[in-house]
């Protein structure tokens, strides 16, 4: 889904916390560039999605 905000939060590997916001591009595909390794949590803005995901809302991400 184009133009998607999502927010990524979590901890890194060093204990400290991450937040980041991107946006999605024309194909649907993100990227959180320069991420350490840790504990992550990517959430979609529910006013700027129309309901489609490829992840569960919510969902934990470990970046090894």
């Amino acid at each position: 889904i184009a133009s998607t905000i999502l927010t990524l939060t979590g901890t890194d590997h060093l204990g400290n916390p991450v937040s980041r916001t991107t946006v999605t591009l024309a194909d649907g595909t993100y990227l959180f560039d320069a991420l350490r390794p840790g504990t992550y949590t990517v959430r979609v803005r529910a006013d700027n999605a129309c309901g489609a995901s490829a992840f569960t809302a919510g969902q934990t991400v470990v970046v090894p």
